[in-house]
């Protein structure tokens, strides 16, 4: 868990409904710690922060290797 965990226990305030099993047991978990415990969590990116924009990874870099040698599909055209 997170500071970011922290913020939207919080804003919650109360435990979901029985119909939201999901966040109910996220609720319950968070709810297990002392607040002390909370305090000590790690900073994380909020979904409540307005400026908060999902990071997403860098895509992957092409190489200049050369994959002809590799005959998937058996073509049989090459000695």
């Amino acid at each position: 868990p997170s500071q970011a965990d922290v913020q939207v226990f919080e804003e919650v305030g109360k435990a979901p409904a029985a119909s939201l099993p999901h966040a109910l047991r996220w609720y319950t978990q968070i709810a297990s710690y002392a607040p002390a415990e909370r305090k000590a969590w790690v900073q994380g990116a909020s979904p409540l922060d307005a400026g908060a924009k999902p990071t997403a990874a860098a895509p992957a870099k092409k190489t200049d290797e050369d994959d002809d040698d590799i005959d998937l599909f058996g073509s049989g055209d090459e000695e």
